[in-house]
């Protein structure tokens, strides 16, 4: 039955790191759309529909997203309690 952890386990580190991975690059882009707003007044418009965009998405995965991988790593702690006998 370990082995349903570690497996389990590992695709929870992937994903969080894969998370995280995706919220350091939204950073970047909104740096770098930031930098083309300042530098470029026919642009404005588009950058504004961009930034609000992507402060939608992050909004969805800072809630919706985030909420999920929660509960998938908890349920991946229920799978090492219940191995080790501690819920039945």
């Amino acid at each position: 039955m370990g082995a349903i952890y570690d497996r389990c386990k590992l695709q929870v580190k992937g994903i969080e790191e894969a998370y995280d991975q995706l919220m350091q690059e939204i950073d970047r882009y909104e740096l770098a759309l930031a930098e083309l707003s300042a530098e470029d007044e026919e642009l404005k418009i588009a950058v504004g529909m961009q930034r609000n965009g992507v402060a939608r998405f992050r909004e969805t995965l800072e809630g919706e997203a985030l909420d999920n991988l929660i509960r998938f790593s908890d349920r991946v702690i229920r799978i090492k309690h219940w191995e080790d006998g501690r819920f039945v």
